[in-house]
């Protein structure tokens, strides 16, 4: 699963934005619920961090596949019944 790093700041974003509104709330059971959500947005960019920097180092090592030629499609006919 491919997630992008600005898909994960931008939602990171709306939940800092809700965290403020429910602080100004004082709810305190919301505030934890915002935090956790936050806490696991932080968690994901760490790991997903982590995962791109193998991934560079492995595209700058890749090495050229080397082409086959396409069989024909159409057989060649024979001449004699006993060619196999």
């Amino acid at each position: 699963m491919n997630i992008s790093i600005q898909s994960i700041v931008a939602r990171l974003e709306i939940e800092v934005e809700k965290l403020k509104k429910t602080t100004e709330q004082g709810n305190q059971q919301a505030i934890r619920e915002h935090a956790a959500v936050i806490k696991a947005y932080a968690e994901l960019l760490q790991d997903t961090e982590e995962t791109l920097l193998p991934t560079q180092v492995q595209v700058g090592e890749a090495k050229p596949i080397s082409k086959v030629p396409p069989q024909p499609l159409v057989k060649e006919e024979k001449e004699s019944l006993f060619d196999f």
